[in-house]
């Protein structure tokens, strides 16, 4: 048992001597790997940062301006979009334009109307850069153009004032003038731009396209004054239109009026012309009756039949009351009495 103990010790002894040569062959290969690694990744950090310094990109909706020591001219503009070449800064620097539209708006403005209104206005413009070189000396920055632009705006706003309340606060669309003001009001703003321009060329390079009207709201004294004026003109355009239905009432009765006294005396001559025909009638029949009574009678009763027979009827009647020659025997069966000369001339 106690000489197994020194092998076992002998064997890890020469366990131990193998060890640390080993490790070092490994550790160098690590190391190797690393520093080799350390430096592609440096000279990738290099080669971007060499990149960054020569090269830059320009975007499909921009100008680049490129700055040679703070200075521009017509060779600094680059339109075209993908990468180029531009030495390192101080030497050399970038400034990017956007070729889209921008907004610029001015903020709440109280204005008075060419009737003594006031209506406070918010309104905004849209624009472009379209010089460059122009833009980047005058007014540097994107961020620096609404500096420039808010009082430009606010004078164009003054264009309000050629125009009555009315044409811009109306609920009849028929009414309003917006679309005059706004063509007006950029009239100017362009007019503005022109003239800074024309003052030693030291204009903005802003291209303005759209003025506009974002909001408008009454202050409290001129809501009550435009709801009392808009009361008073509802008051008279009633009273306007009561009046016309008063006169056209009148005239509608005036003509049923006239129609009614025509329709009555046309009535009255037809009436008067019938009873002048019954008189004359009545007058034939009295003398009738006056010259043979019997026949007047006759005929009187001769009507009677002819109205009783229209109807289908039955009518009981008792011969023997019946006179002699009276003219209702003609329509009885012979019963053996011989009917009076009188009933048949009178057929």
């Amino acid at each position: 048992m106690g000489e197994t103990l020194p092998t076992h010790e002998h064997d890890h002894g020469h366990g131990h001597d193998h060890g640390p040569g080993h490790h070092h062959h490994h550790h160098g290969d690590q190391s190797l790997i690393k520093s080799k690694l350390l430096l592609l990744l440096g000279l990738a950090v290099a080669a971007v940062l060499l990149c960054y310094m020569f090269m830059f990109q320009v975007g499909q909706n921009e100008t680049a301006l490129l700055t040679t020591f703070g200075k521009v001219d017509d060779d600094s503009i680059i339109e075209d979009s993908g990468l180029n070449f531009r030495l390192p800064w101080p030497f050399q620097q970038v400034v990017k334009y956007s070729d889209r539209l921008q907004l610029t708006e001015a903020p709440l403005t109280q204005m008075q109307t060419d009737d003594g209104y006031s209506v406070v206005i918010r309104t905004y413009i849209t624009w472009r850069v379209k010089d460059p070189l122009k833009f980047y000396n005058a007014v540097r920055d994107m961020d620096n153009a609404d500096e420039k632009l808010v009082p430009l705006i606010r004078a164009a706003n003054a264009t309000f004032s050629n125009y009555r309340f009315n044409q811009i606060v109306n609920t009849a669309p028929a009414e309003l003038k917006l679309d005059e003001i706004e063509a007006e009001a950029l009239a100017k703003l362009q007019a503005d731009l022109k003239a800074i321009d024309l003052q030693g060329g030291k204009g903005y390079g802003i291209e303005v396209t759209h003025f506009g009207i974002r909001r408008k709201v009454l202050p409290q004294q001129v809501t009550a004054k435009v709801f009392e004026r808009m009361k008073s003109d509802r008051q008279r355009r009633a009273a306007f239109i009561r009046s016309q239905g008063k006169a056209a009432a009148s005239a509608i009765e005036k003509e049923a009026e006239a129609k009614r006294d025509s329709i009555l005396a046309f009535a009255d001559r037809h009436a008067e012309e019938i009873r002048t025909k019954g008189r004359k009638e009545a007058a034939k029949v009295y003398t009738v009756f006056e010259t043979d009574e019997e026949f007047a009678i006759f005929l009187a009763e001769l009507e009677a039949i002819k109205t009783m027979m229209k109807n289908k009827m039955t009518i009981l009647l008792d011969v023997n009351q019946l006179a002699p020659g009276h003219p209702l025997r003609r329509f009885l069966p012979n019963a053996g009495k011989n009917p009076t000369p009188g009933a048949t001339s009178g057929e």
